[in-house]
């Protein structure tokens, strides 16, 4: 069914143990919660002090590049709607009152 929400929807981290035991690692569970409906991906927020300590600029801007490669690669293949994706960064966009069109 479909609930008519035309608003932002962020996911919770998905660096959260649940994600990972499930089989995902960040790229693929980033891939399947665009594919989901979720506009935005998190990630880091639940990780050990230990792993904290690992989010230094370089590695977070690997994984950025690890998630949006695997994204690219899931329209490139059609396992990700482009559309999918394009309703995404429209609805990033408008969160943030941007209108590209203007």
């Amino acid at each position: 069914t479909t609930l008519g929400f035309q608003g932002l929807v962020i996911t919770d981290s998905l660096s959260a143990g649940a994600i990972s035991q499930s089989g995902y690692d960040l790229p693929r569970a980033g891939v399947a919660a665009i594919a989901a409906g979720n506009d935005m991906i998190l990630f880091g927020s639940t990780l050990t002090p230990a792993q904290t300590l690992l989010l230094t600029p370089q590695n977070v801007a690997t994984s950025i590049g690890q998630i949006a490669d695997a994204i690219v690669a899931a329209v490139g293949s059609g396992t990700l709607a482009a559309s999918r994706l394009n309703n995404a960064v429209e609805h990033v966009l408008a969160a943030g009152h941007i209108n590209l069109c203007a």
